[in-house]
């Protein structure tokens, strides 16, 4: 039987040239947490003998699955289990089913990728959104993620929507790998919500980030109809989905 070997770094670079060569925005994903993979010992990549692009990523007790034929999650899944509890993220809907059959007491989430790029983007036509500094802002308001200071701090390219310095919605998209920007974040304030200020911030965020990058992309989960409903408007387009499994002990 074809055996799971651990890679070193220069494996995992070509395997990252694989995966970008069968089409990056299918495996930007996996691309991205390759990547990753490679700043600290933290992180260990898996692969079979075989001439494919199945791989299995582990951070501590977090797992990446990718695989194309049945044999190999078989390998991993030996890998996997050696954990008590664990949380698995894949991207085929045969895999999330395999660990549903096989695993007993796992919880699974779905969410969705959507991308959209400057020929199909549909930017708001009202836009009262701008670039935030740190004294824009109220420090005291509390219905906003706290992580938006550090990025404010950071001096990165965060775009909201004020009065009077309340904080009424923000957005925030990064480049993640070359030519690809994913939105990391988009938060409107609980009574100002349904009025249009997500969908300004998101479109101020992608209109930027649309100069340098080629694409954006946004995982979301699949039950968020409001979150889907505000990005279709604004040209996204469902590209994969992607499977949150955790195994919990009782």
């Amino acid at each position: 039987m074809t055996s799971v070997k651990k890679l070193k770094s220069k494996e995992i670079n070509s395997l990252i040239k694989s995966f970008k060569d069968h089409g990056l925005l299918n495996n930007y994903d996996i691309v991205w947490i390759l990547e990753q993979s490679k700043r600290t010992a933290r992180w260990e990549v898996f692969s079979t003998d075989d001439e494919n692009l199945s791989c299995l990523i582990k951070k501590d007790n977090y797992f990446w699955l990718c695989c194309e034929k049945g044999a190999d999650i078989e390998r991993f899944y030996k890998k996997i289990r050696q954990q008590e509890d664990f949380f698995i993220h894949c991207y085929q809907g045969w895999v999330k089913n395999y660990f549903i059959e096989k695993v007993y007491n796992v919880i699974c989430k779905s969410r969705s990728y959507y991308y959209v790029t400057q020929e199909n983007f549909n930017s708001s036509k009202k836009n009262d959104s701008s670039l935030l500094k740190l004294d824009d802002i109220k420090l005291d308001q509390d219905w906003y993620s706290k992580e938006l200071l550090d990025f404010l701090i950071q001096k990165q390219k965060i775009y909201g929507i004020t009065e009077d310095k309340d904080l009424i919605a923000w957005a925030y998209v990064d480049t993640i790998t070359k030519s690809i920007a994913e939105v990391y974040k988009v938060e409107v304030h609980p009574l100002k919500r349904r009025r249009g200020y997500g969908k300004q911030v998101l479109s101020a965020a992608i209109e930027s980030l649309l100069k340098t990058e080629d694409i954006v992309v946004f995982n979301v989960g699949i039950d968020n109809e409001a979150a889907v409903n505000m990005i279709k408007k604004l040209g996204f387009k469902e590209q994969g989905k992607e499977f949150r499994l955790r195994k919990i002990q009782q």
